[in-house]
């Protein structure tokens, strides 16, 4: 994992030594208008494309020859110059979700030799690569996890490669292979897919622009780095108007790093030079961000509008929508923006504890138990949702069997939750059944001390238990 000392030197040596010296001539901005239609026409042709959930509903049913045959057809229209290019991108995205692995091991074992099935796979171990590593820097980062990451980076580029001999022009794979290698430090192994990604699309903007993250500070290069790289392909900006946004790469990626300083104000500048270049819905999200770190709701609003006009189907952009929403009282919009984040994904528990938590200070009781119901009917073993709907039962719904039995569940999947646990007896003794003595008991050897709120809650519990109550935890 150490990254060389050679690190992006064909890209640098395209530009002398102006642009390791930071004095760089860069392109100025295009017109507001011509960027803003610009967007307009690219977002329109790529609203057309595909979504995740097509290709998620065809790999939960089986249906693998309906999705080689849907994705036969996006990669010959994109040859034939019919679509751009973002649309394989697009309906590619749905293999990175953990949860359609094994849909996606299924389907590439009954059709070996599918290059759709082939290069799902291969997105899908990149994909688990990454989580297996974990997102902390590598110093914070086990050796066993990064040999967990080697192990399925080893499984994903064959596979990757495959599909590649029969479809060259499948570019999601090249860009695969490209972030592989800049997780593994390998310099020249980034730059010889980008070369052949580009021998097959010289004019491609998404195989750059996954280049581009490699060129990053935080993985070797630098900010001229990326500059020099980003000028470069203004070479072909004629044939794809998309590359003038590459000029503003390195603007927002030292807004990334001013948001770790939280500095929000100094990242909000550099989002806004990036954003000259032309909109980018992912970046005037991250501008939106910012402004809420200030709380600058209705400026953040602004930007999350803009970025959900070209490209309206991201679940987390809305889930921000809707926290800002409710930072301006406008309950009924935020609800509506979460009800719609959970139709985008269904499997992410993070945005139905998000709408849950919404609905409850909301006081709409009812409303978020069935949000937890219904996303438990097929996630049966979330903990923390489990927990959520427990309590829910218990107070204010005060459900008590349906809070025991969910909360029976919980301290099955959450035996080290204290939490849990003292919910689940102060149910089971209002129901006065015996077995509350014996789960406060466990309760109270699972608090830590260093913890004010289950501190303070258990002497309530050790005193009800009396003479029986265990001796005080440890210190962790």
């Amino acid at each position: 994992m150490r990254r060389r000392a050679t690190t992006f030197v064909l890209a640098l040596s395209l530009f002398g030594a102006a642009a390791v010296a930071g004095t760089l001539v860069t392109t100025p901005p295009p017109d507001p208008a011509l960027a803003k239609q610009r967007a307009e026409a690219f977002w329109a042709a790529a609203g057309k494309g595909p979504r995740d959930q097509q290709a998620i509903e065809l790999l939960r049913r089986g249906d693998f020859a309906a999705l080689e045959k849907e994705l036969e057809g996006f990669q010959r229209d994109y040859e034939a110059g019919k679509s751009n290019e973002y649309v394989l991108f697009q309906a590619s995205h749905a293999f990175v979700h953990a949860n359609l692995q094994p849909d996606i091991e299924r389907w590439s074992a009954t059709h070996p030799h599918a290059w759709q099935a082939l290069a799902a796979r291969g997105i899908s171990r990149t994909a688990s690569g990454y989580r297996v590593r974990g997102g902390k820097v590598i110093s914070e980062t086990l050796p066993a996890q990064l040999d967990a990451m080697e192990q399925q980076f080893d499984l994903a580029v064959p596979d990757l490669r495959a599909a590649l001999a029969q479809r060259p022009r499948f570019l999601p794979a090249w860009a695969r292979l490209i972030d592989i290698a800049r997780m593994r430090g390998d310099d020249a192994g980034a730059e010889a897919a980008l070369e052949a990604a580009l021998r097959q699309d010289p004019n491609s903007f998404e195989v750059r622009d996954t280049y581009m993250d490699a060129l990053e500070p935080r993985w070797g290069g630098s900010w001229e780095a990326m500059d020099a790289f980003a000028q470069q392909a203004q070479a072909h900006a004629a044939a794809n108007p998309e590359l003038v946004l590459l000029l503003g790469g390195s603007a927002a990626d030292r807004a990334y790093d001013r948001v770790l300083a939280k500095d929000y104000r100094s990242a909000i500048e550099l989002y806004t030079r990036s954003l000259q270049f032309g909109p980018r819905p992912g970046v005037l999200a991250a501008r939106a961000d910012a402004y809420a770190k200030l709380d600058q709701c209705r400026e953040a609003l602004a930007d999350l509008d803009e970025a959900l006009h070209y490209d309206p189907d991201v679940a987390d952009w809305l889930v921000s929508h809707a926290w800002c929403f409710r930072q301006i009282g406008q309950q009924d919009a935020a609800m509506g923006d979460y009800a719609r984040a959970i139709e985008l994904a269904p499997d992410s528990s993070r945005i139905v504890l998000a709408y849950g938590r919404a609905l409850y200070l909301g006081r709409r009781f009812p409303d978020a138990a069935v949000v937890y119901e219904r996303f438990l009917a097929t996630h049966p073993r979330d903990d923390q949702v489990l927990e959520q709907l427990g309590t829910l039962y218990y107070a204010p719904l005060r459900k008590l069997t349906q809070a025991r039995d969910v909360l029976a569940r919980a301290v099955v999947v959450a035996p080290g939750r204290a939490s849990v646990w003292r919910t689940y007896g102060s149910v089971l003794r209002e129901l006065a059944d015996p077995q509350a003595r014996p789960v406060f008991a466990h309760y109270l050897q699972l608090v830590d001390p260093k913890d004010p709120i289950e501190s303070t809650l258990s002497g309530g519990i050790r005193q009800w238990l009396g003479p029986d109550a265990p001796p005080a935890a440890m210190p962790h």
